[in-house]
């Protein structure tokens, strides 16, 4: 036990298991072993065979993460922003810096020498993601992770969990430098190795083989307790908090089922809520059910409630209006456009305003308008372009190319190709913006005859792409299997493609249903599956192609939106 640091609580003796070492220690340390903090993990190293002990976050951290540490935290990032069971604020407030790191033990056997890590990207390797998460959700949540609690393991941005090197190395590492870790987190592939390293003592090993069964088992129950801690504790900052995230949302994809949940405790549990506060939590509500399903009741507007809010936020709430209805269905078409009208003849045009008419775009484009929204979506990009608003482009820029490619207008097309060329050399696109933008446009290759071997190429990538929104995936794979179908069968190798391995039962079944249409607009169990799983927008283009006299399954596999 020589250099004992009683100020890192996973060095202390396990009270249970070695209690004379424990009270030693507490006559050295009365105050005892301290708590550990919010985004403090353990992590265990391996280097030139050597194992060494760091603390993650935690005072006094000074090594820098590696260039594999850092895709390991990023993928950690999007595995916790899509298994979250509960979400009530914006994780990139605290997840946006990855934290840095100091040893705080070395584990040497057979020979081995400490290896001496150097101060910038010292700390590498993709084996810490299982911490990493939860580090992360320690973070977001504000529930630390208990000294008891260690993991080993690698996740995918998907949230997978998987096998990593040198399992048994590192939990002897645990075993002799970590007593306090009473239990560790493996991938299950890696179970059978850990538990055999252990050789009967102390340690509980625990295989998990996705993320959010990695914080189900970490956090419990005591999430939603945090919540309504939270909630007691400032109840008006919470409410602001998920009206900001239902506002706001994320740059990448999340659980807005999580969100969702969260509103749902809160209004469920918290008395004495005001009106303002009510509204904001239906609001986020609606939209976190329309981006999960493109369902949702949006709260009643009014005039008090829109002069209520600051110009911009006022703005962006009218987009998520003017979304709601193309999505979902309502409010009704004929309640929503006296809210957008007034803004379609103003001079001055600044970034919420631009993003109010994108989203008109998208009500334009389902409600049977595809010409004026393609239009629309023109002017949007260019103006969002003069506010050098990158972030926002992504959306309007794939609209430009899915319509012009569904309207077969070439020249269009090639305005909306170039413009993205012009963004991609710019390096201003985010990789969920150029995930859309690269399905839209061969998408619109597909719908105007023009798919050639690079058009598949990227299609079959978006497909396998992990890091890509589930819909996008979904969506690449339908229009390859349109293409295989237009070249007769042979453009991708034997046989159709198959959809991309994910476990979204709903969408799968309703990007099969798309495709079945593809391939016969006649097809009504196709039409009645895709209008009961997205009745919004699939109801919109229904009325569309009746006032149009257009036949409704190929107006609909012609235009859905996604």
């Amino acid at each position: 036990m020589k250099g004992f640091d009683c100020s890192v609580p996973w060095l202390w003796p396990h009270p249970r298991t070695q209690p004379l070492e424990y009270a030693q220690r507490l006559r050295e340390c009365p105050t005892g072993p301290p708590p550990t903090r919010p985004g403090e993990v353990l992590l265990v190293a391996v280097l030139e065979g050597a194992a060494s002990l760091w603390a993650l976050g935690g005072a006094g951290a000074g090594i820098e993460l590696g260039s594999s540490a850092l895709e390991a935290w990023e993928n950690a990032r999007l595995a916790f922003l899509r298994a979250a069971d509960l979400l009530w604020q914006r994780p990139s407030r605290t997840l946006s810096k990855a934290p840095r790191a100091r040893k705080v033990a070395v584990y040497l056997e057979g020979g081995a020498s400490e290896a001496r890590e150097p101060r910038v990207g010292g700390l590498d390797g993709a084996s810490f993601g299982l911490a990493f998460l939860l580090a992360q959700a320690s973070r977001v949540w504000g529930i630390p992770v208990g000294a008891d609690l260690a993991a080993v393991g690698g996740v995918s941005g998907d949230g997978k969990v998987f096998e990593v090197a040198s399992v048994p190395l590192k939990v002897r590492a645990l075993l002799e430098r970590a007593p306090a870790v009473s239990r560790l987190l493996v991938a299950p592939g890696d179970a059978m190795e850990a538990r055999e390293a252990c050789d009967g003592k102390h340690l509980e090993v625990l295989p998990v083989a996705t993320a959010q069964e990695a914080l189900r088992v970490t956090f419990g129950d005591g999430l939603r307790r945090r919540l309504l801690d939270v909630a007691q504790a400032n109840r008006q900052v919470l409410c602001d908090d998920l009206f900001e995230l239902g506002l706001f949302g994320e740059d990448n994809p999340l659980n807005w089922v999580a969100v969702a949940k969260a509103c749902e405790e809160v209004l469920a549990e918290v008395r004495g809520l005001s009106p303002a506060e009510v509204f904001r939590l239906r609001f986020t509500m609606a939209v976190a059910r329309r981006h999960r399903e493109n369902r949702g009741d949006f709260p009643p507007l009014d005039e008090k409630v829109l002069s209520d809010l600051a110009l911009p936020v006022r703005l962006r709430l009218l987009a998520h209006l003017v979304q709601h209805c193309a999505d979902s269905g309502s409010p009704a078409l004929e309640e929503v456009e006296p809210f957008v009208r007034p803004f379609l003849v103003a001079r001055e045009r600044f970034v919420e305003h631009w993003r109010l008419l994108g989203a008109y775009v998208r009500l334009l484009w389902v409600t049977g308008r595809p010409r004026e929204a393609l239009d629309l979506a023109l002017e949007v990009v260019k103006g969002l372009s003069a506010n050098l608003a990158w972030a926002e482009i992504g959306r309007p820029l794939s609209a430009c190319l899915r319509l012009s490619g569904a309207l077969q207008d070439q020249a269009a097309f090639q305005r909306a190709q170039a413009l993205l060329r012009g963004f991609e050399a710019r390096g201003v696109l985010g990789t969920t913006d150029l995930a859309f933008a690269h399905l839209a446009e061969a998408a619109g290759e597909v719908q105007c005859g023009a798919a050639d071997g690079e058009t598949l190429s990227r299609l079959q990538g978006l497909v396998d792409c992990t890091l890509a929104p589930s819909h996008v995936r979904y969506g690449a794979w339908r229009f390859l299997v349109l293409a295989h179908r237009l070249a007769g069968g042979g453009a991708c190798g034997h046989g159709p493609p198959a959809p991309p391995d994910l476990d979204r039962d709903d969408e799968e079944r309703l990007y099969r249903a798309l495709s079945r249409l593809d391939e016969d607009p006649e097809d009504p169990k196709a039409l009645d599956t895709l209008h009961d799983l997205d009745p919004g927008v699939v109801g919109h283009l229904l009325q569309a192609a009746s006032r149009l006299g257009e036949r409704q399954g190929a107006y609909v596999a012609r235009f859905y939106p996604y």
